[in-house]
């Protein structure tokens, strides 16, 4: 057995680092020094002409005492499944009790019937199967089944040459913490290169019909207005595309819809509009993209009074229209407020903490755009102590 070093070093059987237990058949090589950052390569020689069966075992320690090092933790939602239940994985990716942000997190999936594992990207940014953004748990649903048994998951974490961070401001599985300082930024921090690798476990699948159309596409949970032109009349939505089956495949069509009543989207929304390919000027809603891909669409209107405001939601169908519920409804306005208008009223002030330890009050409240309520309203914070105060927004 030996192995090969980022910078060069191989460790085999002359090395002090390797030792070797004939009557336990174990090998262990243990790094004394500062083991240097990057990736290692393990190479075994089977010395006999028989199939051996070996199990690897890799244990990395922090470099200061008493510091977390980076770990990965997989668990599937159900033990058992039984199809239209839907099953997710899960995976915690955290440095002691901080989430670890941004990084790759790809699931392999080992189905009865094939030898061909089945790979699965999970996702930490709110849609889908994932309920939290930025929270370190990185979720997805499973859904390609091939046949009764069990199933089960290894998980590869690793930042993938991106910029992962580790979020010292909050708590894993409660996202990201408000920015209630200046120095929010500092609270981020670099994972460096890092790889872990895990196992989810096993569950099992107790019936399974190989021509059965078990579920729909997934709910679009992120529409949203990302431009409006009020002088062509046009207004560019985007949302995550659903798969097929869940967060698998690709979807069949989709369906716009757009109002003047918020209430017709949400009650009765065989009364408002539904957008064809005429519509639009960009999309296409007979082609859908392949999941997890960024859909970009842009609608062009007429007849729109500057008065007017305009709801949108949207939801997929798969190839036997089987329709996902509607996504969440977003809005675009018309109206054009004169340049010297004053920002809104804050109608949302309410106090959000009191620490009688540091003796500081806390406000929050939605602030106002320039003229009324044109402009992004951000959520803000003014702490006040009777040593310091400080404001930030985000």
């Amino acid at each position: 057995m030996e192995l090969h070093a980022p910078n060069g070093v191989v460790y085999d059987e002359k090395s002090t680092e390797y030792s070797s237990d004939t009557n336990f058949q174990t090998v262990n090589i243990k790094l004394v020094e500062l083991a240097v950052p990057g990736k290692y390569t393990l190479k075994i020689h089977n010395t006999q002409n028989n199939n051996k069966k070996i199990s690897i075992t890799v244990t990395s320690l922090s470099v200061e005492g008493g510091s977390y090092p980076i770990r990965a933790e997989a668990k599937w939602r159900s033990t058992e499944v039984t199809p239209p239940e839907k099953q997710i994985l899960f995976v915690a990716v955290t440095k002691g009790y901080s989430p670890v942000l941004s990084a790759n997190v790809v699931a392999m999936i080992d189905r009865p019937g094939t030898t061909v594992s089945f790979k699965v990207l999970l996702s930490d940014d709110g849609t889908a199967a994932d309920v939290i953004n930025n929270d370190g748990v990185y979720s997805g649903y499973f859904s390609d089944f091939t046949e009764v048994g069990r199933y089960s998951v290894t998980v590869v974490v690793d930042n993938n040459g991106v910029e992962s961070v580790i979020d010292t401001g909050s708590i894993v599985g409660q996202g990201a913490a408000p920015p209630l300082s200046a120095n929010y930024a500092n609270l981020r921090q670099s994972t460096g290169d890092f790889q872990r690798i895990t196992n989810g476990g096993l569950f099992q699948l107790n019936t399974y019909d190989v021509t059965a159309n078990y579920y729909p596409p997934n709910d679009i949970t992120d529409l949203e207005v990302v431009a409006v032109d009020t002088t062509k009349l046009r207004v560019a939505l985007a949302w995550t595309a659903p798969g097929a089956d869940m967060n698998s495949g690709t979807a069949d069509h989709y369906e716009i819809f757009m109002s003047e009543d918020f209430k017709l989207l949400t009650n009765a929304l065989e009364n408002s509009t539904l957008l064809t390919n005429e519509d639009l000027i960009l999309g296409n809603i007979d082609a859908p993209q392949e999941a997890g891909k960024r859909e970009q669409f842009v609608v062009r209107l007429s007849n729109v009074s500057e008065d007017t405001t305009l709801w949108f939601t949207v939801r997929a169908f798969d190839n036997e229209d089987m329709v996902s519920e509607i996504s969440n409804v977003v809005s675009a306005t018309f109206k054009v407020f004169p340049e010297d208008a004053p920002p809104s009223a804050i109608a949302d002030l309410r106090l959000f903490n009191v620490d009688t330890n540091d003796r500081t009050i806390t406000l929050e409240w939605t602030s106002p755009g320039a003229n009324l309520d044109m402009g992004t309203g951000k959520r803000n914070w003014y702490m006040k102590s009777p040593y310091s105060a400080f404001f930030s927004s985000y």
